[in-house]
């Protein structure tokens, strides 16, 4: 799978070649055999790629034992980036969003539509329906399945111009029952094109939509405004509940949001305050407002907050300055376990697991590791905690039991642990985009590429490799490989 990230440069006397933000390589033009050859083939780009997958150098790694691994073949044509793959009672969900021919404008390509697919557990189609939401920008950002196989999923759009006027499309919630049938839906006008980021179902079914919005006067305005988060509460019927902003005169946005049961994990024990189901991360510039940054001299910050279930802010978390967040919390009944980093200026980027208590206050601070760049924060069902970070090709997984205290630390993993999925039998399974070789991009542009394939790699409850394999369909050619890895330790594959 060969990956390609093009900018546009002014200076044409030399090549760089980049991968993740280390210099590898300088040649001058006159020196390099790919671009001669490439300039007597008249400049083609598809040259190009014939010629720069001639370069040696491949690094790719072994399998391991791959004749334990339960793979699961998905009888499924294409795949889009944003697709997400949902596990049911008797199979799997696929939705993405499908291209509908003869839809585009001389200014747009084709428009796109949603597209659900059941599975069976062997990976065959069942069922696929189409929803006819018609959209340029439309992209798909969650997807729940309920205890009785039917699912809830939400598209977001984006505002585009055409003609030089501003086009702004419908973002939809819809609810369907387990044969893909509409329950309800319900649409916003969706200026910003933000206010979908996440979907939480709570403990009555109720459904939090979080998102960002520009806000005046408590409500949604195509004003030049700062953006402001945005919570729309349903029944599980679909009626609306509330619609509430939050934030203050600058900037706030947020970058995930988790429903905590009834909240009773961040609550003392018999205490009878109100539940506080939701925690949302974020960041703001407003030194007012619900996520005020105290300090006048700190221009930005990250935070967790915790929103009660009448859509109130309980507390507000920040982390110190210059410590910002590296990836999702993750929550457990001794409170908030947060990956972080220190932005020191340099490339040494201190990782550190920081606990927040159920009052919002940090309980410990434990240092990890340095130079890396954390990937993921995890709970698996031994009770342990596990974190992953990682760097060009480079990366370490530290297992902690439930206080942050560091039971083992695996180290030299010559891949950056991305994703992680735990498994019942206690183990987990890791997920990574892993470059196997740098490619020369061509001389006219400044670019990022390097051939890929997709590392797969199951520990046991005593997190050492029980198996280990890397897919790339797209050899020579563009392309992403997807592996949907499932609780039992199987892999649902193309």
């Amino acid at each position: 799978m060969k990956n390609v990230l093009f900018v546009p440069i002014l200076w044409l006397c030399c090549i760089i070649l980049v991968s993740c933000g280390k210099i590898e390589q300088t040649v001058t033009v006159e020196d390099n055999p790919y671009y001669k050859r490439w300039i007597q083939s008249e400049m083609n780009i598809d040259d190009w790629l014939d010629i720069s997958s001639e370069v040696p150098g491949y690094k790719g790694l072994n399998n391991i034992n791959p004749g334990k691994i339960k793979e699961i073949k998905a009888d499924i044509d294409f795949f889009e980036y944003n697709d997400i793959m949902e596990k049911t009672k008797d199979g799997f969900l696929h939705i993405t969003m499908k291209t509908v021919p003869g839809t585009g404008t001389s200014q747009w390509s084709d428009k796109k539509i949603p597209l659900i697919r059941k599975l069976s557990s062997e990976g065959k189609i069942k069922w696929e329906k189409e929803y006819d939401y018609l959209t340029v920008s439309g992209y798909i950002t969650n997807l729940i399945v309920y205890p009785d196989d039917g699912f809830l999923f939400s598209m977001q759009v984006h505002p585009y111009y055409t003609d030089n006027k501003q086009v702004v499309e419908n973002s939809i919630l819809a609810r369907c029952n387990s044969m893909g049938d509409m329950v309800w839906t319900y649409e916003f006008p969706d200026i910003s094109g933000a206010m979908l980021k996440k979907v939480l179902v709570g403990e009555n079914d109720e459904i939090y939509v979080v998102g960002d919005w520009g806000m005046k006067d408590g409500v949604q305005t195509q004003d030049e405004v700062c953006d402001s988060i945005v919570v729309t509460k349903f029944d599980g019927r679909g009626n609306l509940i509330e619609q509430k902003g939050f934030g203050g005169s600058d900037f706030d946005n947020v970058e995930n949001a988790w429903v905590i049961g009834d909240g009773s994990c961040l609550l003392p024990e018999g205490s009878k305050q109100e539940p506080s189901p939701i925690v949302i991360q974020g960041y703001t510039q407003s030194h007012d407002g619900d996520f005020a940054i105290g300090d006048e001299g700190r221009q930005r910050s990250g935070f967790i907050a915790c929103i009660t279930e009448n859509m109130n802010v309980k507390w507000v978390f920040f982390p110190e300055e210059d410590i910002d967040f590296n990836s999702n919390p993750f929550i457990c009944d001794e409170g908030i376990n947060l990956l972080c980093y220190e932005r020191t200026g340099n490339d040494s980027f201190p990782g550190s697991l920081q606990k927040v208590g159920i009052d919002g206050q940090l309980l410990k601070k434990t240092d990890l590791y340095h130079g890396m760049w954390g990937h993921f924060i995890s709970g698996l069902s031994t009770g342990d905690i596990v974190a992953g970070a990682g760097r060009q090709n480079d990366g370490i997984i530290i297992i902690m039991d439930s206080n942050g205290n560091e039971k083992k630390r695996l180290d030299n993993l010559q891949y950056e642990p991305q994703n992680i999925f735990p498994i019942n039998d206690g183990g987990f399974i890791i997920t990574s985009t892993r470059a196997k070789k740098s490619v020369p991009q061509p001389p006219l542009i400044s670019s990022i590429w390097y051939d890929t394939e997709l590392l797969v790699v199951k520990y046991d409850n005593q997190y050492k490799i029980e198996w280990r394999k890397t897919y790339d369909r797209y050899v020579g050619q563009m392309g992403l490989d997807f592996a949907w890895p499932q609780k039992d330790g199987s892999i649902l594959v193309p």
